[in-house]
């Protein structure tokens, strides 16, 4: 089975509010507490001493709830440990973001922050139920297509659909399709917004980028002093800047201290769902030096070995338990998530891709002082969604430049 996704980050504003209903409301804060704690165990789970690594905890998530509604038992039970379900549903049923957002944002008519797109590819050797597929339509607004996938032609239609839910940024998701493969469950979420304060391309030049092991490479490192939000807490800097769009927000969290021992502490306390609730709300406007790479990266991750380690692991051995999916015994192959993010003056560009392969069971001087706020060495980047507080992408950017 696999699961897809993508995502894209591309003054007077009146905004309309209203009071939600507590049980709205709720469901919002624990949908973001619930990505928030999953993006955190990923990303400790995941190797990040010589390496970028950049991920959508929300996309990945939601890729992954296709097959746990499809789960029962004790599959079924570790989605619900991995993805930090608050309590013990025993609904057989994890809610995904359409389903707890749907109603709000028809109600609010926000302008699009992001666009999200599920759909189902189905082997025609497959025999999924009827009242799986439409649980995926009504709860995750996904459609279904059958395809022969021992056909060249059937990769290339998945990545038509995927790169043009991805504005073109990552054209070639699936390179191959395993005849085997029974279902393959696809996720583009896009998102793409200019800075509100952009750098001046005047003001770009090359510097030093320190990685882990101390060496240095030239990057093009972007410019400017601005009233910008800034927090210094924990023994990290925080930067907040905005895009034009009002809930578009970039957090660029930098330690004290260089070396991979401050960058773990530095998610293990940023990334505890009061503690970033508190970050993302603090800070103060101040003048502030900033300096920031100007700088792509792209990432290919298997996630079959972190989200094990998670407890998942018995979703990809033999034992998986989907019978809610097909009369077939099926299991889960790989989890592979490819990401590509984009940082320039103008703005941010992001996407990711899921994959998620099912087989057969087979002072006052100081306060007018600017702060210097300079992203030379590893950091941690995180996009999010500032209204609902729920994070899109985050990562540690920690090997930038040329020799």
């Amino acid at each position: 089975m696999i699961l897809s996704l993508i995502l894209f980050l591309s003054g007077f504003t009146l905004v309309t509010c209203r009071t939600l209903p507590v049980t709205e409301a709720e469901s919002i804060r624990s949908l973001s507490r619930s990505v928030t704690i999953f993006g955190r165990h990923l990303l400790q789970s995941m190797d990040t001493s010589d390496k970028n690594v950049f991920i959508s905890p929300l996309s990945i998530r939601e890729a992954l709830l296709l097959a746990a509604n499809g789960a029962g038992g004790e599959t079924f039970q570790s989605f619900e440990s991995a993805l930090n379900v608050p309590g013990r549903r025993r609904s057989r049923r994890i809610p995904s973001y359409f389903e707890i957002t749907s109603a709000i944002e028809n109600r609010t008519q926000r302008e699009s922050l992001f666009t999200m797109v599920n759909s189902l590819w189905i082997s025609t050797k497959a025999h999924p139920y009827d009242r799986y597929l439409r649980e995926c339509r009504t709860l995750f607004r996904a459609e279904a297509q059958q395809l022969d996938f021992s056909s060249h032609s059937s990769a290339t239609k998945i990545n038509e659909h995927i790169s043009k839910n991805t504005n073109g940024l990552i054209p070639n998701a699936v390179a191959y399709l395993d005849p085997e493969t029974k279902m393959l469950l696809v996720n583009a979420i896009h998102f793409k917004h200019p800075f509100s304060i952009k750098f001046n391309e005047r003001d770009t030049f090359y510097e030093d980028f320190m990685w882990f092991n101390g060496q240095k490479r030239k990057v093009k490192m972007m410019h400017m002093t601005d009233n910008l939000r800034f927090l210094h807490t924990q023994n990290v800097s925080l930067v907040n800047l905005g895009y034009t769009h009002p809930d578009a927000r970039m957090l660029l969290i930098l330690p004290d201290q260089h070396g991979q021992k401050a960058l773990e502490e530095a998610i293990e306390h940023c990334f505890d769902p009061t503690t970033f609730e508190s970050l993302v709300q603090e800070g103060s406007e101040r003048i502030v030096e900033l300096s920031v790479p100007r700088f792509e990266i792209e990432c290919t991750e298997s996630l079959k070995d972190p989200l094990s380690r998670l407890g998942m692991d018995k979703a990809f051995s033999d034992d998986a338990e989907f019978p809610r999916i097909s009369p077939e015994p099926l299991n889960l192959d790989d989890v592979v998530h490819r990401s590509v993010l984009k940082v320039h003056e103008e703005g941010t560009e992001a996407a990711a891709v899921t994959a998620v392969w099912s087989m057969d069971e087979t002072s006052a001087q100081t306060l007018f002082k600017p702060k210097v706020f300079k992203l030379d060495r590893p950091f941690i980047v995180v996009l999010y969604d500032q209204r609902d507080e729920i994070i899109l992408f985050q990562g540690v950017v920690s090997q930038l430049g040329t020799s």
